[in-house]
C-alpha cells in the first residue's frame, strides 16, 4: 500500500470525499475525533468504525503529514446496542409491570362500574321500548363496556397476574365458528380460506382466549391488505422430530408484510405500525403471552411485500374426557319459582341486580354482607334456592368463606360466586366446594340467566 492511494479499496466517491476531509483536518493544525461510523463491506458485513485524525510536522523533512487511525469498533458497537436493546426491553417491562398493578388494583372497582353500565343497558333495552336511535346508542354503550371488561383482562394477562381456566375441547369447531363471524368482518376485498384437516383437534386450553388471538392475527392480516388479497387460515397435526404432537393454526396473508426490523420488533409491548389510535401495540404480545399459558408457542415469518406468516402450536391433548353416560332431558327450572338470596355491598350494583333478577321473575332476599347473609341464610323460614354473592365484602365473611359454610350446612343449595378481581384471586382461596359457579363482573344479564338455569335445574 505504501505510495498508493486507498481509491481502489474505497472507490472514488467515497476516496474524494475523505480526501477533502483529510485535507481540511491536514490544514486545521489539530487533532479531530470523528463520530463512529459504519461501512458496509464486500463480504456484506457492516463494521463500525472510530476514526482519529491528527496532523503533525516531520523534524527531519519538515513535511506536514497527517495521521489517521482507524478502530475497528464493531464488537463494542454491539454491545452497545445490545444494551440500550436490553434496556428498551427493561423499562417496557416495567411499565407493564406497573400497569399490571393498577390494574390489579383497580378491577375490583373498575369491574363493579362496568356492572352496573351493563346491566343498566341491558334493562334498558330488555324492558322498555326504544326507537332505533335510542336503542343504537344504549347498544353501543354495552358494546363499549363489554371492549372495557376486554382491555382490563389483556392487561391482568400482559402483567402474568391473570391465568384462565383450560379444559379439553376440539378447536375444529372453534376454527369453524371463528370463520362465519368474521367473513363478515373483512370486507368484500379481502378473501378468507379455511383449510382444516378432517381430523378432531384436540387440545387443553381456554376456548375464550383462543378465539381471541386468532381473531386478532386475522384482524392483522386484514390490515395488512389495504388493497384487498387473500387470508389463509390452516389448522392440521404436526409432529417435531422428537415424536411431539400439536395442533397447528397457521394465518397467512399476500399483504404488505414486514421489513426485518420491524419483524424483530413485532412481540415488543407497546410497539405497532399502525397509526395514532388504531393500535396499542399489546395485541401480538398478548396472543404470545396466552400462547405460554398453553404451553405452546408463536412463530412469525414475513418479507416486505411478500406476505406474513403467524403459525400458532398447541400441544396436542392426548386423552379424550371419558364419554358421559347419555342423560333424559331436564325440564329447564322455572326461575319464577325461585328464591334466591342476594349478597352485594355495593348499592347500586345491588339494586341493578336485583332489577335484573326481578325481570326473571325470581323472588330476591337481600344481604349487605357476609355476615348478615349467613344469619339470613339460617334464620329465614322460606327455603333458599340459590345464593348469588360478591367474593370480596366487609365484615368477617367473604364470599368464598360463606359458600364454604353454605356447603357445610345445606350442600344441595347452589351458590353463584361474583367477582370482579382477576381468576388467580379466586385460586388463592383454597379449595371451593361443588354445587358453585364462578360470575365473573362484568357480566350480560343473559349470561346470569343461563347459569341460574343450569344449577337450578339439576
Amino acid at each position: 500500500m505504501i505510495g498508493k492511494t486507498v481509491e481502489p479499496w474505497m472507490g472514488k466517491a467515497i476516496f474524494e470525499e475523505w480526501y477533502k476531509v483529510d485535507m481540511a483536518s491536514l490544514n486545521s493544525g489539530h487533532k479531530q475525533h470523528f463520530e463512529p461510523y459504519m461501512r458496509t463491506g464486500k463480504d456484506g458485513l457492516v463494521r463500525w468504525f472510530d476514526t482519529v485524525k491528527i496532523p503533525f510536522t516531520d523534524e527531519l523533512s519538515g513535511q506536514d503529514l497527517l495521521l489517521v487511525i482507524h478502530r475497528d469498533i464493531t464488537s463494542l458497537k454491539e454491545a452497545e446496542l445490545e444494551r440500550d436493546s436490553f434496556r428498551e426491553h427493561a423499562l417496557a417491562s416495567q411499565k407493564l409491570e406497573m400497569i399490571g398493578v393498577l390494574s390489579a388494583s383497580v378491577a375490583h372497582d373498575f369491574n363493579n362500574m362496568l356492572t352496573i353500565i351493563l346491566a343498566s343497558s341491558n334493562l334498558l333495552t330488555s324492558k322498555h321500548p326504544l326507537d332505533p336511535e335510542a336503542l343504537f346508542l344504549a347498544q353501543s354503550i354495552t358494546k363499549a363496556a363489554e371492549r372495557a371488561a376486554e382491555v382490563v383482562s389483556m392487561l391482568l394477562i400482559l402483567s402474568r397476574r391473570e391465568n384462565v381456566a383450560h379444559s379439553y375441547f376440539d378447536l375444529k369447531p372453534l376454527l369453524q365458528e371463528t370463520q362465519a363471524v368474521m367473513r363478515a368482518s373483512l370486507g368484500e376485498k379481502v378473501q378468507l380460506t379455511f383449510d382444516l384437516c378432517s381430523k378432531a383437534l384436540p387440545i387443553n386450553g381456554n376456548g375464550t382466549m383462543v378465539e381471541r388471538v386468532l381473531i386478532n392475527l386475522i384482524l392483522n392480516a386484514r390490515d395488512a391488505l389495504p388493497k384487498g388479497g387473500s387470508i389463509l387460515v390452516k389448522a392440521s397435526i404436526t409432529a417435531d422430530p422428537d415424536g411431539s404432537e400439536f395442533v397447528t393454526v397457521e394465518v397467512k396473508d399476500n399483504g404488505i408484510g414486514m421489513s426485518p426490523e420491524t419483524l424483530k420488533k413485532a412481540f415488543d409491548p407497546f410497539y405497532t405500525t399502525k397509526p395514532l389510535g388504531q393500535g396499542s401495540g399489546l395485541g401480538l404480545m398478548v396472543a404470545q403471552r396466552i400462547m405460554e399459558q398453553h404451553h405452546g408457542k408463536i412463530e412469525v415469518e414475513s418479507r416486505l411485500n411478500e406476505g406474513t406468516r403467524f403459525i400458532l402450536k398447541f400441544p396436542k391433548a392426548q386423552d379424550s374426557p371419558s364419554a358421559s353416560p347419555v342423560s333424559v332431558a331436564v325440564p329447564k327450572a322455572k326461575l319464577k319459582e325461585k328464591t334466591l338470596l342476594l349478597v352485594e355491598d355495593e348499592e347500586l350494583v345491588r339494586e341493578l341486580i336485583q332489577m335484573s333478577l326481578d325481570s326473571m321473575g325470581i323472588k330476591v332476599v337481600l344481604a349487605t354482607n357476609g355476615d348478615e347473609a349467613w344469619k339470613i341464610f339460617l334464620a329465614s323460614e322460606r327455603q333458599v334456592d340459590c345464593v348469588l354473592t360478591d367474593v370480596v365484602m366487609g365484615g368477617e365473611l367473604d364470599g368464598v368463606s360463606l359458600r364454604k359454610k353454605i356447603f357445610e350446612h345445606s350442600p344441595k343449595v347452589p351458590v353463584i360466586l361474583m367477582t370482579g378481581y382477576s381468576f388467580n384471586y379466586l385460586q388463592n382461596q383454597g379449595a371451593i366446594p361443588g354445587n358453585t359457579d364462578i360470575l365473573h363482573k362484568p357480566f350480560l344479564i343473559e349470561t346470569l340467566r343461563e347459569k341460574l338455569q343450569r344449577l337450578l335445574e339439576k
